[in-house]
Protein backbone atom coordinates (compact mmCIF):
# COMPACT_ATOMS: atom_id res chain seq x y z
CA UNK A 1 0.00 0.00 0.00
CA UNK A 2 1.61 3.38 -1.13
CA UNK A 3 2.20 5.73 1.79
CA UNK A 4 -0.10 8.45 2.53
CA UNK A 5 1.01 11.69 2.60
CA UNK A 6 -1.67 14.75 4.00
CA UNK A 7 0.77 16.78 2.04
CA UNK A 8 3.33 15.81 -0.42
CA UNK A 9 6.69 17.53 -0.40
CA UNK A 10 6.36 20.67 -2.97
CA UNK A 11 9.85 21.01 -3.68
CA UNK A 12 10.26 17.03 -4.85
CA UNK A 13 14.25 16.06 -3.86
CA UNK A 14 13.93 15.24 -0.27
CA UNK A 15 15.40 17.83 2.30
CA UNK A 16 18.86 17.53 3.43
CA UNK A 17 19.62 14.87 6.69
CA UNK A 18 22.20 17.64 7.57
CA UNK A 19 22.53 21.34 8.27
CA UNK A 20 25.12 23.99 9.88
CA UNK A 21 23.00 26.09 12.46
CA UNK A 22 25.25 28.90 13.13
CA UNK A 23 28.36 26.90 14.81
CA UNK A 24 26.08 23.85 15.61
CA UNK A 25 25.46 21.02 13.36
CA UNK A 26 21.66 19.59 13.62
CA UNK A 27 20.94 15.44 11.99
CA UNK A 28 17.63 13.90 11.30
CA UNK A 29 14.60 14.85 11.90
CA UNK A 30 16.16 18.40 12.99
CA UNK A 31 17.68 19.21 10.32
CA UNK A 32 14.94 18.63 7.88
CA UNK A 33 12.51 21.02 9.97
CA UNK A 34 15.25 23.40 10.16
CA UNK A 35 15.81 23.01 6.07
CA UNK A 36 11.53 22.99 5.54
CA UNK A 37 11.07 26.02 7.97
CA UNK A 38 14.49 27.63 6.12
CA UNK A 39 12.81 27.51 2.59
CA UNK A 40 9.31 28.04 3.71
CA UNK A 41 10.07 31.49 4.90
CA UNK A 42 12.77 32.50 2.13
CA UNK A 43 10.49 31.67 -0.73
CA UNK A 44 7.23 32.93 1.27
CA UNK A 45 5.54 29.47 0.24
CA UNK A 46 2.05 29.25 0.76
CA UNK A 47 1.09 25.98 2.92
CA UNK A 48 -3.13 25.34 1.84
CA UNK A 49 -4.75 24.72 5.42
CA UNK A 50 -8.30 23.61 4.43
CA UNK A 51 -9.20 25.54 1.88
CA UNK A 52 -7.40 28.65 1.70
CA UNK A 53 -3.75 29.14 1.79
CA UNK A 54 -1.20 30.00 4.85
CA UNK A 55 0.54 33.13 5.14
CA UNK A 56 3.75 33.46 3.11
CA UNK A 57 6.32 31.66 4.44
CA UNK A 58 4.43 30.16 7.86
CA UNK A 59 4.57 26.08 8.19
CA UNK A 60 1.61 24.46 9.61
CA UNK A 61 1.57 22.59 12.80
CA UNK A 62 0.76 19.32 10.76
CA UNK A 63 3.70 19.82 7.34
CA UNK A 64 6.38 19.50 10.19
CA UNK A 65 5.18 16.55 10.88
CA UNK A 66 4.92 14.99 7.61
CA UNK A 67 7.17 11.81 7.12
CA UNK A 68 9.29 13.46 4.79
CA UNK A 69 9.84 16.84 7.41
CA UNK A 70 10.00 15.51 11.07
CA UNK A 71 7.77 12.51 11.10
CA UNK A 72 5.89 12.21 14.94
CA UNK A 73 8.55 13.87 16.57
CA UNK A 74 8.07 16.99 14.12
CA UNK A 75 6.86 19.60 16.72
CA UNK A 76 9.31 18.68 19.09
CA UNK A 77 12.41 18.89 16.90
CA UNK A 78 10.82 22.32 16.21
CA UNK A 79 11.45 22.90 19.74
CA UNK A 80 14.43 21.89 20.08
CA UNK A 81 16.02 24.10 17.32
CA UNK A 82 14.36 26.81 19.39
CA UNK A 83 16.40 25.80 22.36
CA UNK A 84 19.02 23.94 21.62
CA UNK A 85 20.29 26.08 18.34
CA UNK A 86 18.75 29.15 18.84
CA UNK A 87 16.72 29.46 16.26
CA UNK A 88 13.95 32.42 16.74
CA UNK A 89 11.14 31.01 15.41
CA UNK A 90 7.59 32.31 15.67
CA UNK A 91 3.90 30.72 16.63
CA UNK A 92 0.59 31.61 15.81
CA UNK A 93 -3.05 30.74 15.48
CA UNK A 94 -4.18 31.09 11.56
CA UNK A 95 -7.93 31.78 11.12
CA UNK A 96 -9.19 32.14 7.89
CA UNK A 97 -12.12 33.76 9.43
CA UNK A 98 -15.08 31.51 7.83
CA UNK A 99 -15.38 28.76 10.35
CA UNK A 100 -14.02 26.16 7.97
CA UNK A 101 -10.11 25.36 9.40
CA UNK A 102 -7.28 27.27 11.38
CA UNK A 103 -4.17 25.65 12.89
CA UNK A 104 -0.94 27.02 14.18
CA UNK A 105 1.90 27.83 12.10
CA UNK A 106 4.75 28.75 12.45
CA UNK A 107 7.92 30.77 10.81
CA UNK A 108 11.41 31.16 10.96
CA UNK A 109 12.54 34.71 11.77
CA UNK A 110 16.34 33.89 11.91
CA UNK A 111 18.94 31.99 13.23
CA UNK A 112 22.80 32.17 15.11
CA UNK A 113 24.85 33.26 12.46
CA UNK A 114 28.41 31.17 12.62
CA UNK A 115 31.15 34.13 12.24
CA UNK A 116 34.43 35.30 13.58
CA UNK A 117 35.23 38.22 15.68
CA UNK A 118 37.57 40.25 12.61
CA UNK A 119 34.76 42.71 12.17
CA UNK A 120 33.73 43.43 15.70
CA UNK A 121 35.56 46.78 17.38
CA UNK A 122 35.37 46.11 21.50
CA UNK A 123 35.87 49.11 23.56
CA UNK A 124 37.57 48.50 26.97
CA UNK A 125 37.81 50.35 29.69
CA UNK A 126 36.25 51.73 33.09
CA UNK A 127 33.57 54.21 31.93
CA UNK A 128 32.55 55.81 28.78
CA UNK A 129 30.71 58.47 27.86
CA UNK A 130 27.36 57.99 24.95
CA UNK A 131 26.83 55.13 23.32
CA UNK A 132 25.70 51.46 24.75
CA UNK A 133 27.32 50.16 27.46
CA UNK A 134 28.21 46.12 28.03
CA UNK A 135 28.52 45.40 31.59
CA UNK A 136 30.90 42.85 31.50
CA UNK A 137 30.27 42.06 35.79
CA UNK A 138 26.94 41.85 34.32
CA UNK A 139 27.00 39.01 32.04
CA UNK A 140 26.87 35.91 33.03
CA UNK A 141 28.95 34.45 29.91
CA UNK A 142 31.90 36.62 30.89
CA UNK A 143 32.23 37.86 33.85
CA UNK A 144 34.74 35.87 36.16
CA UNK A 145 33.77 33.57 38.96
CA UNK A 146 34.74 34.79 42.65
CA UNK A 147 37.80 33.39 43.39
CA UNK A 148 38.79 32.30 40.20
CA UNK A 149 42.16 33.41 38.59
CA UNK A 150 43.34 35.25 35.77
CA UNK A 151 44.94 32.27 34.27
CA UNK A 152 41.19 30.40 34.57
CA UNK A 153 39.33 32.99 33.21
CA UNK A 154 41.40 33.53 29.96
CA UNK A 155 41.23 29.77 29.63
CA UNK A 156 37.17 29.54 30.38
CA UNK A 157 37.08 32.24 27.51
CA UNK A 158 39.26 30.69 25.27
CA UNK A 159 37.32 27.53 25.18
CA UNK A 160 34.07 29.30 24.87
CA UNK A 161 32.00 29.40 21.28
CA UNK A 162 32.22 32.40 18.94
CA UNK A 163 28.75 32.58 19.09
CA UNK A 164 28.81 32.98 22.69
CA UNK A 165 31.57 35.37 22.96
CA UNK A 166 29.60 37.92 20.57
CA UNK A 167 26.71 40.48 22.02
CA UNK A 168 23.68 40.65 19.76
CA UNK A 169 26.32 41.19 16.42
CA UNK A 170 26.64 44.80 17.79
CA UNK A 171 29.56 47.02 18.50
CA UNK A 172 30.86 45.51 21.97
CA UNK A 173 31.97 47.08 25.09
CA UNK A 174 33.53 45.94 27.75
CA UNK A 175 33.34 47.86 31.34
CA UNK A 176 34.01 47.53 34.95
CA UNK A 177 34.44 49.55 37.98
CA UNK A 178 37.94 50.03 39.42
CA UNK A 179 36.74 47.85 42.20
CA UNK A 180 36.38 44.89 40.26
CA UNK A 181 40.16 45.11 40.08
CA UNK A 182 40.82 44.90 43.86
CA UNK A 183 38.61 42.36 44.62
CA UNK A 184 40.01 40.13 42.12
CA UNK A 185 43.23 41.08 41.95
CA UNK A 186 43.61 41.63 38.30
CA UNK A 187 41.93 43.14 35.74
CA UNK A 188 39.25 41.46 34.31
CA UNK A 189 38.37 43.58 31.20
CA UNK A 190 41.66 43.36 29.86
CA UNK A 191 41.68 39.64 30.21
CA UNK A 192 38.52 39.90 28.46
CA UNK A 193 39.96 42.04 26.02
CA UNK A 194 43.02 40.26 25.67
CA UNK A 195 41.03 36.69 24.26
CA UNK A 196 38.95 38.93 21.80
CA UNK A 197 41.74 40.24 20.31
CA UNK A 198 43.41 36.27 19.90
CA UNK A 199 40.28 35.83 18.03
CA UNK A 200 40.65 38.65 15.47
CA UNK A 201 38.34 41.52 17.47
CA UNK A 202 39.87 44.80 17.14
CA UNK A 203 39.98 46.53 20.49
CA UNK A 204 39.58 50.30 21.03
CA UNK A 205 41.15 51.84 24.17
CA UNK A 206 39.33 54.95 25.40
CA UNK A 207 41.65 57.65 23.86
CA UNK A 208 40.53 55.63 20.26
CA UNK A 209 36.97 55.57 21.55
CA UNK A 210 36.95 59.72 22.14
CA UNK A 211 38.89 60.45 19.28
Amino acid sequence: MPEHHQQRNPWGAPLPNTAQIGERRATGARARVFHLLQRSAREGYRWPIGQHLGPPGAVPIWVLREPWAGGSSGARRMRDLRRDFGCEIESFRFDPGDGSSSTFVYTLVSTPRARDLRDLEVYAGTAVSGGAIHDLMGDDRLAPCRGESRAEYVARLQAMPTRQLLYRDRPLCLVAGPGWELLLGWDPVNAAAGVLEQRGARILRPEEHAA
